[in-house]
């Protein structure tokens, strides 16, 4: 099974996935690197956070970018 790793970047933090994640397909990694970012922007949320904004790349086995995922999120009262 192939391995993907996912390097993360939030604005203040950055991370270099050096382990990685044994998964079928590139369809599995895109499906991984989405629900990463949907839990992240809900646990912004639910503490109340202003604003977010986060990328994560995942990356083949020989280390080449395979997709992006982003999101950015900002809520403010009226």
């Amino acid at each position: 099974m192939p391995i993907y790793y996912f390097d993360f970047e939030n604005g203040e933090e950055k991370s270099h996935d050096t382990t990685g994640d044994p998964l079928s397909d590139h369809h599995a990694a895109r499906i991984e690197a989405s629900r990463a970012i949907a839990e992240y922007a809900n646990d912004v949320v639910v503490n109340d956070g202003p604003e977010l904004a986060m990328d994560i790349r995942a990356r083949d086995e020989q280390s080449r970018p395979i997709l992006n995922v982003s999101i950015q999120f900002e809520a403010s009262s009226l």
